[in-house]
């Protein structure tokens, strides 16, 4: 799924990026505000679960108004609906484009990738991540930083019945003292860029791990 949201991100316009990273964000930790909330009154864990689980139903809906990633198409060589969801999206955009052009392109693109699996099929692995010195640092940073992200994170989540004080008030403010560090990241995003940003507040947070 990281991987999927880092392709999405990549799509995306530019100036559109920091905004589609931070409202996420935004929602996950609202959302950890509304869940004490929540288990205070259903007081079993049976309802609090069907309570989680009966929102994250909806997002099963999104199938049928989010089309496919035309990338994934022309890989499974599905060029004819690569081709419907771009002129969708030149629609949209008020691009005029010839449907017979574009699909002449995707057919040139869908075999040269067609090609280039062929040539590459047996030759990597997952042992080039250490293989190469440019794989592994890159490899070495994200795996260090990620681990000290979510032992910092999960940390304070995980110790909550060690804190005195109501539990569900306890929570309640472990979630929300995250909205202002999400609008600051946000709007540093917005006028440093993603990189500065989030290198600038990992290296922060490890140096406190």
């Amino acid at each position: 799924m990281r991987c999927a949201s880092l392709q999405f991100l990549n799509s995306l316009d530019p100036q559109k990026r920091a905004l589609t990273n931070a409202v996420p964000n935004v929602s996950w930790a609202v959302g950890l505000c509304i869940l004490p909330l929540i288990a205070y009154l259903s007081k079993n864990w049976i309802v609090l679960g069907s309570a989680s689980i009966s929102l994250a139903l909806l997002m099963y809906g999104y199938w049928k108004f989010l089309p496919e990633s035309p990338r994934w198409l022309v890989s499974r060589e599905k060029y004819k609906e690569a081709t419907a969801v771009l002129m969708k999206v030149a629609r949209q955009n008020g691009k005029d484009v010839k449907e017979k052009v574009i699909m002449t392109k995707i057919k040139m693109l869908g075999e040269r990738v067609q090609r280039e699996k062929q040539d590459q099929e047996g030759k990597y692995s997952i042992l080039d991540i250490l293989k190469y010195p440019y794989l592994r640092k890159k490899f070495l940073i994200v795996t260090y930083s990620w681990v000290a992200n979510d032992l910092a994170y999960f940390g304070l989540q995980y110790n909550l019945p060690n804190l005195e004080g109501n539990p569900f008030l306890t929570f309640f403010v472990l979630s929300i003292v995250e909205l202002p560090g999400l609008l600051c990241i946000w709007y540093l995003m917005e006028k440093w860029g993603r990189r500065w940003s989030s290198a600038s507040f990992l290296g922060w947070q490890e140096s406190l791990v």
